[in-house]
């Protein structure tokens, strides 16, 4: 579904899954544990979502002239302790260089 678009690739694709060897014996050693290494898919910052949303915004952003990129996260409600909480992400980035054309 995404093929269809404009992609400006800032990840190196797919993230490592690693086994959490130490943790598992920490719980008893009956159990297995995985981490998709999320902080492993690229050289900008930590990776992850907000990398991969900011592939998908850049190229409009490029097409559009734009010498500035500010993306702010959405506001996340979430259950701790039985209470509502409201978190609000903000990420702010600017757009990397126009790819320069060789003539």
């Amino acid at each position: 579904m995404l093929e269809k678009f404009e992609r400006y690739p800032l990840t190196f694709g797919p993230t490592p899954i690693e086994k959490l060897d130490r943790l598992g014996k920490h719980l008893g050693g009956k159990v297995e544990i995985y981490a998709k290494r999320e902080d492993c898919n690229s050289g900008l910052a930590f990776g992850g979502n907000k990398l991969r949303k900011l592939e998908y915004i850049i190229p409009d952003a490029i097409a559009s002239n734009a010498d500035t990129l500010v993306s702010i996260g959405m506001i996340v409600g979430f259950a701790k302790d039985g209470r509502q909480r409201n978190v609000i992400g903000i990420d702010a980035s600017a757009t990397p260089p126009k790819p320069r054309r060789r003539c």
